[in-house]
């Protein structure tokens, strides 16, 4: 996803565009509260006829760069991510239907503070759909590697 206040128009088909600052600091944090084997039937699409829920989520990795023409200096202001790429990658045993792009929304609900990390635990803990962020669009959804 790139993060700008002005749209990019030859980022558009691959990314996700982000209006308001991200809090990058606040998103690491998240990840270290979804990251774990937990039941991730709150991060799972409605259709799915999987029955068990049950995942590992080995790591998130969350890496930013400067959007071309800005430099690192103007990637962030007050603790802020603006004028950035941001890319979070998932390594895990298995992922439910959607599972990475809603867990990709959640993160970006707690970067620009619709969500907090409290508000993660708690969706975990539940397991309620409605409380998780919204389904990113599949812009920039890459699968990387199978390892069996």
């Amino acid at each position: 996803m790139y993060i700008s206040k002005h749209r990019r128009p030859m980022l558009e088909p691959t990314h996700e565009h982000v209006i308001v600052p991200v809090n990058l600091e606040k998103i690491k944090e998240a990840c270290k509260v979804i990251e774990g084997t937990h039941d991730f039937k709150c991060f799972e699409a409605s259709g799915s006829v999987i029955k068990n829920t049950v995942r590992t989520v080995y790591s998130i990795e969350v890496s930013t760069s400067p959007l071309q023409g800005f430099c690192e200096s103007e990637q962030e202001k007050d603790g802020m991510l603006c004028e950035s790429e941001l890319c979070i990658s998932v390594t895990g045993n298995g992922f439910l239907y959607n599972m990475v792009r809603i867990i990709a929304g959640t993160l970006l609900y707690v970067g620009i503070g619709k969500l907090s990390v409290d508000d993660v635990k708690r969706i975990l803990e539940t397991g309620d759909r409605k409380l998780a962020g919204k389904t990113l669009s599949a812009k920039g959804l890459h699968l990387l590697s199978v390892v069996y």
